[in-house]
Order: C-alpha cells, then sequence, then structure tokens
C-alpha cells in the first residue's frame, strides 16, 4: 500500500511539473489555431480562419518553404561533412589531438546569433573584407545571400554531427573493420557495405537533430537572414506577435507548420531506422587502434573549419569593439570607449547582470527537477518521463516561447488571479521549460550508470532515501551535474528566441540587447556587449574546471565498485 501511495504521488508531481512547463502551454497552442478568440477574449468559436490565413499568405508559404529547403540542404551537408571528418580524424588523427574536441565543443556551445553577427560584421560595407582585402564586392554577394545562410548555420551545427558520429565510431570499435579487411575486402568496400550501415543510426540521429535545430533557429534568420532579405518562418513568426494588433491566429499556425516540417523529418528517422536496420554492437569489448601518425592534411582541414566558426567571429568583434569607427584600420583608432559605454550605461549593464542572474537561477532550479525527476525510484515513470522530454526537444524555442505567450496571458488566467506575463517569473519559466529536457536527458545517463547495488545494500542498512540522494547519488553524478549547470548556464545566458519574446518591459536581457544595437548600427556597443557575454561564460568555465581539478577529487570514491560496496 505504501509503494502504491509513493507511486501515485510521483505520478502527480511528475505531471504538475511537466503540465505547468510543457504541456498546457502547447495545448494553448493548438487550441489559438482553431478558436481565434481565445487570446482577444471574444468568443470561442471553431474556426479554421488561420489556417486558411496562412495557405492564403504568400509570405507564409514562401518563409515555409525557405526553412524547410534550408533545414535539409545543412542537415544533410553537416551530416556528411562532420560523418567525414570524424572518419578521418579516427584513420588519419591531426597533430594536437585533445585540442580539436576542445573547440568542437567552443563551437557547440557557441550561440547561433553571435556567429551569424561575426560573419554578417565581417561582410558589410567597410567590414575587414572590405577594408583589409578588398574582397567586399566578393564577399558581400556571396554572404548575404541564401548561400550564406546555409553556410553559416551549417557550420555552427556541425559539431551536433562532430559528436554524434564520434560516439558511435568509439563504440564500434576497429573489430568490424579487421574482420573485413582478413576476408579479402578493400577500403572502399569496408566503408560502404560495413561501417556505413552501423552508423546509419547515429547518421539518421545527427540528422533530425541538425534539421530540428536549422528549421527553428531564430539566430541566423534575426541576423543574416534577416539582413540578406531572405524570410524564414522563424522570423515571420517574430513578426505575426511584433506588428499592432497581434496576429495570435496566424502566429500559431505558423507555429504548427514549423512543428510539422520537425515532425515529418523525425517521421523520417524513424523509418529510416527500423528496428531491423539496428546493430547491437555495444559489446564492452571494443578494441581501437592506437594511430601514432600524425596528419598534417587532417589538421589542415580541422584548422580550417574551427577557423571559420570560431576565428573569423571572434576577429570581427575584437575589431568592431577595439576601433572608434569603421573606417580606421591602424593603432591610432583603438579604443576602450565602447567597453565603457557597455559597462556603465544602467541599460547595457543591466542586461549582461539580469542574463547572469536568469542564467544562475534557471540552471539551479532545473538542475533541482532534473534530479528529482532522474532519481524517482519508480523506473517505468522515470522511462515514460525521458521518452516524452525527448520528444519535446523537438518544439524549437520560438514556438516555446509563443505558447508561453497564448498559455499565460489568456485573459481567463489573469481572472484567475494568475498575472505572470510580462515579468521574470514567465521568462524563467520558459527558459527552465527549455533546458529541462537536456537535462533530464543528461542526468538520466548518468543515474543509469550507477551501480545499483550500492543503493540496494543503504536502502538494506537504513538509509533513507532523502539521504541515499544526498549522501551517495549526487557524489557519484557530480561531475554530470557540474556538467549540466555548464551547459545551461552558457545556454541562458545568450538565449535569444525565448527572450525576445517574453522579456519584461524595459528590462531586456544580453541577447535582445546585442541584437537591438546592432539594428540600430552601433556595432562597436553590439560587439563590446557579445565580448563580454564571451567572458563571462569563459569565467564561469574556468571556475568549474578549477572546482573540478582541486576539490573534486576529495569528494569522489575512486575505488572499484566492490570495494565501495564493502564499505557501505
Amino acid at each position: 500500500m505504501r509503494q502504491l501511495k509513493i507511486r501515485a504521488f510521483g505520478w502527480v508531481n511528475v505531471l504538475l511539473i511537466l503540465g505547468i512547463l510543457l504541456g498546457y502551454p502547447v495545448v494553448m497552442l493548438l487550441l489559438q489555431a482553431v478558436l481565434p478568440g481565445l487570446q482577444t477574449g471574444g468568443a470561442y468559436r471553431f474556426s479554421l480562419q488561420a489556417f486558411t490565413g496562412f495557405l492564403q499568405d504568400p509570405l507564409s508559404t514562401t518563409a515555409m518553404m525557405h526553412s524547410a529547403v534550408l533545414a535539409l540542404s545543412v542537415a544533410t551537408s553537416a551530416t556528411v561533412v562532420g560523418a567525414l571528418l570524424m572518419v578521418l580524424y579516427h584513420r588519419r588523427p591531426p597533430a594536437w589531438r585533445p585540442l580539436w574536441p576542445l573547440l568542437t565543443w567552443a563551437l557547440f556551445l557557441a550561440p547561433t546569433f553571435v556567429i551569424a553577427e561575426g560573419f554578417d560584421l565581417m561582410g558589410m560595407p567597410n567590414g575587414l573584407f572590405d577594408r583589409v582585402f578588398g574582397l567586399h564586392n566578393t564577399a558581400f554577394p556571396l554572404l548575404f545571400s541564401p548561400y550564406g545562410v546555409g553556410f553559416v548555420l551549417g557550420i555552427r551545427l556541425l559539431p551536433i554531427a562532430m559528436i554524434t558520429v564520434d560516439a558511435a565510431l568509439r563504440g564500434m570499435g576497429d573489430e568490424f573493420r579487421d574482420a573485413a579487411h582478413t576476408l579479402g575486402a578493400g577500403s572502399f568496400t569496408v566503408y560502404l557495405r560495413v561501417i556505413l550501415p552501423l552508423l546509419r543510426p547515429a547518421l539518421m540521429a545527427s540528422f533530425f537533430i541538425i534539421f530540428a535545430e536549422a528549421a527553428g533557429d531564430f539566430g541566423v534568420a534575426a541576423t543574416l537572414a534577416y539582413d540578406s532579405h531572405w524570410l524564414l518562418l522563424s522570423y515571420l513568426m517574430y513578426q505575426s506577435l511584433s506588428t499592432f494588433p497581434a496576429n495570435f491566429g496566424l502566429a500559431a499556425v505558423q507555429s504548427l507548420a514549423l512543428m510539422a516540417i520537425v515532425a515529418a523529418a523525425q517521421l523520417l528517422e524513424k523509418t529510416t531506422v527500423s528496428k531491423r536496420a539496428r546493430f547491437s554492437v555495444l559489446h564492452g569489448n571494443r578494441h581501437l587502434h592506437a594511430h601514432k601518425q600524425r596528419s598534417w592534411l587532417t589538421t589542415a582541414v580541422f584548422a580550417v573549419i574551427f577557423a571559420m566558426g570560431l576565428l573569423v567571429p571572434l576577429i570581427s568583434y575584437l575589431w568592431i569593439a577595439l576601433t572608434r569607427n569603421l573606417s580606421g584600420t591602424g593603432l591610432g583608432h583603438l579604443t576602450l570607449h565602447n567597453f565603457s559605454l557597455a559597462l556603465h550605461v544602467p541599460l547595457l549593464a543591466g542586461s549582461l547582470g539580469r542574463s547572469v542572474e536568469y542564467s544562475l537561477g534557471v540552471a539551479a532550479v532545473a538542475l533541482a527537477i532534473g534530479l528529482y525527476l532522474s532519481a524517482m525510484a519508480d523506473r517505468e515513470l522515470s522511462q515514460a518521463v525521458t521518452r516524452w522530454l525527448t520528444a519535446t526537444i523537438a518544439i524549437p524555442g520560438l514556438v516555446l516561447g509563443i505558447s508561453y505567450i497564448f498559455a499565460w496571458n489568456a485573459g481567463w488566467v489573469s481572472n484567475l488571479g494568475i498575472n505572470i506575463y510580462g515579468t521574470r517569473w514567465v521568462l524563467v519559466l520558459a527558459y527552465t521549460a527549455g533546458v529541462l529536457p537536456f537535462v533530464v536527458r543528461m542526468l538520466s545517463a548518468a543515474f543509469a550508470q550507477i551501480d545499483p547495488n550500492i543503493m540496494s545494500a543503504a536502502r538494506i542498512l537504513g538509509v533513507g532515501r532523502v539521504a541515499r540522494v544526498i549522501r551517495i547519488t549526487v557524489p557519484l553524478v557530480l561531475p554530470s551535474l557540474g556538467s549540466t549547470f555548464l551547459l545551461v548556464v552558457t545556454g541562458v545566458l545568450f538565449e535569444l528566441p525565448t527572450s525576445e519574446l517574453l522579456y519584461p518591459p524595459g528590462e531586456p536581457t544580453l541577447a535582445v540587447e546585442i541584437v537591438h544595437q546592432f539594428h540600430n548600427f552601433n556595432y562597436g556597443v553590439g560587439a563590446a556587449l557579445t565580448l563580454l557575454g564571451m567572458i563571462v561564460a569563459l569565467t564561469f568555465a574556468a571556475v568549474w574546471r578549477l572546482v573540478e581539478s582541486r576539490w573534486m577529487g576529495t569528494w569522489r570514491d575512486t575505488r572499484p565498485s566492490s570495494e565501495r560496496r564493502d564499505a557501505v
């Protein structure tokens, strides 16, 4: 009976948490598409007028086609290039091998709009391409075009394919390749008929994740694509809510159209990777050849990739932030005036401070909820939560922000005395909902690695559930907690689409203020704010690295599991 009560209590808590954060906003988004009076206070009559308006609106249909084509091309090219890079990395390793995984994660964590704005500043009139290399007439038409948009977005999302394929190759080992060579198969045949089929699940997973990110990305849509006059569906959704009066019905249908594009890609992935196409290769006895000879060709390829993804935007920001005007390139034009404005003007400095507060607060809340959901004793419930949250990863951030407008700006919600719309609380809830699927996913993987015998022994010896979590579970998953905390802090610090829709009046976040400065042609101040945000993110990473290297060793128990069980 007691177990039944615990199980029911767990289900109630989970439904309450997920319902408030994700379920209720998504349901309100669906209702807004067929009940036009839901936001305006009119009659709640079923109508398909919003769908008809979407189909008859040439801007909406064109933007939808642009988003689908962009996502498909970027997902295909990034997956292919990422897979080839990782095969090259393992077969012909580059020099300075430990450096490249760090740069891969740095590019993975970099916000899309930061990279896009870096290329935007580099290629604009009087930009570095123009002032230093004289390439304005060549770079400008290419960069500010659909090809430039796809190139920048592909560079930004390339690490997803690299990380996914790298994990698959490491888990596969070299036994299959060696066995095929022993049977007389050539290298091309081995990769075509052995390696490629084994990599199919990883390749399709990479394709879907990149497709979903590219289709719903707002960073490129609001910067490089906007300046290129190439309309994407994510930016059109933002425009539908920014006009007066706001077209809530059209924004809801545009959001559903974007979700339909992502769902089609997810269906393609599940159809392509059927159960019969899956192979069991993680047997724990994998063998990887140690390739000691370094390839300078591979090194050059990786250097060019990361120079375009990280070095070019960084140089662009440094040049814009440290010069008095765009026309000067000499040392006499260097100045710290832009940084002084960013640190002393209340509106600018306040945006940075608010984003830091949001980052730390949301990270703490999301980790607490993630710990609770991952540490539930009911394994069936825990697996159901993980599967449901994994599915919500496909919801773009802008769609989530729009659903929060529909959820917490409704008149009947205000009549109940719930007035969180237009305050910091709705932004905290939206941030938490956006990062929670990733937090639970990462912590669930860490919990799955805990030896169940340790927890069983503690329970037999009378250690309570809360004490088991605090004294056993948390120390064992502390490295994953720290990495997840850092990932959330970095993501929320530069979060743009949800912030753009939900920030309280007069209290812009860092990402909103950066884009605002760029759109008002205050390039130096925008670049300085961006660099200050990067410094804050690197400071968090350095502090975590210091804690991990100096003190965490005293918290972790590095003894074998058998000795730990004996100690318990």
